[in-house]
């Protein structure tokens, strides 16, 4: 080096290699407390992990996607872009009530659901209601459906299916009602028709809504017809099954029958297979299923999941609309009579909860059989 001496070059030489050796080992000793640490706290938590039963239990993430947030739930703030070109929070949108409706603009039951609701002759936007739309799909997707049905609510466009996951949200249609609280009201609603009954409600104001995913009485004519109610007699039926042959409804006769009413478009009804098929196999009740138009995607539905109760084919509503219920999946218990042993329920839970009950003794089933004895069977 030029300007510096021999022993200015030891020197510096020997002062810069005691300084790296100080940092190397300052490092050193820095990765091994984070490593202890590090180590400590795996230790905490397999401590944590194996202490479990004294900590209090976390529900478990596949409950909400089953069942959806729980009544009671805080709503989850979110900031998304509307077709009418303005940007949404919830907080923008709350009011006394405000019922968030998810949909898809390729899902027929939500356009299924967006037709009743450009035909119910009230205010969609009364001062103390919003309802607010929440879609998946592109700008022009929705931008379509707007145009379509004509309705003058909000419609708000997610890029991907964030705020779907932020509300538990596994298929479509389906809706939470919030509070003046910001809290939802009842647990969430699946189905067009059980979200367009509490839709109704939250409109009129009502002090209550329906829990049981089915049509209130309104202060003016239905819309749709109402669901039937257990005791009512099965309606007649003449369709054609899938193995060629028909369903009438001399196949309820006889025994307990499961009927439910299935779309091979809604992911709700085929969670719903399994459970089914194993109802079928193990003979608690028998079952038939209803399928609505593309009888060939439901042939390859029933193949891959193994099926094998009967599987009748309505063109588009006319059994269900027999049976009051404009959406799937909906399902009633049917008594060796032919009479309804239950309500005609709407939606997956709905469905689940029935069959639970169904499982529990045979009450049910003697009370139907005494009815049955008093309408002079």
């Amino acid at each position: 080096m030029s300007g510096i001496s021999r022993r200015s070059e030891r020197l510096l030489f020997a002062f810069a290699t005691t300084l790296f050796a100080g940092t190397s080992f300052g490092l050193a000793a820095l990765v091994m407390k984070l490593m202890r640490r590090h180590g400590e706290t795996l230790l905490d938590l397999e401590s944590l992990r194996a202490s479990g039963a004294q900590s209090k239990p976390q529900p478990e993430l596949h409950q909400y996607l089953v069942h959806g947030a729980p009544s009671g739930s805080v709503a989850m703030n979110f900031e998304l872009p509307g077709i009418d070109g303005l940007h949404y929070t919830f907080t923008s949108l709350k009011r006394d009530r405000t019922l968030l409706i998810f949909i898809e603009p390729d899902c027929d039951q939500s356009r299924a659901l967006l037709c009743a609701l450009a035909e119910l002759k009230m205010d969609l936007d009364p001062p103390n209601c919003r309802i607010a739309l929440i879609s998946a799909g592109s700008f022009n997707e929705n931008q379509r459906l707007a145009q379509e049905f004509g309705l003058n609510i909000p419609l708000l466009i997610q890029e991907r299916d964030e705020v779907f996951r932020l509300y538990h949200v596994t298929g479509t249609p389906m809706a939470y009602l919030m509070g003046p609280n910001s809290m939802s009201e009842i647990e969430r609603i699946e189905g067009a028709q059980g979200i367009l009954g509490v839709a109704v409600s939250a409109l009129q104001n009502f002090g209550t809504v329906p829990t049981d995913h089915v049509l209130p009485l309104m202060s003016h004519e239905p819309i749709w017809p109402m669901p039937l109610r257990a005791g009512d007699k099965l309606p007649e039926m003449t369709i054609p099954s899938l193995d060629k042959g028909v369903v009438t409804r001399d196949d309820f006769l006889g025994h307990r029958t499961l009927l439910v009413m299935f779309d091979p478009t809604c992911a709700p009804c085929r969670d719903l297979l399994p459970e089914l098929q194993q109802l079928a196999s193990d003979g608690t009740l028998e079952v038939v299923m209803v399928t609505r138009r593309a009888p060939e995607e439901t042939r390859i539905i029933a193949e891959t999941h193994g099926l094998t109760f009967p599987i009748g084919v309505q063109d588009n509503w006319e059994i269900s609309r027999k049976l009051g219920a404009l959406a799937a999946p909906a399902a009633c218990i049917v008594d060796p009579d032919g009479y309804l042993e239950s309500d005609v329920l709407v939606g997956r839970q709905a469905i689940f909860n029935l069959l639970t009950r169904t499982r529990t003794g045979p009450l049910q089933r003697k009370l139907v059989s005494l009815s049955t004895f008093l309408r002079g069977r």
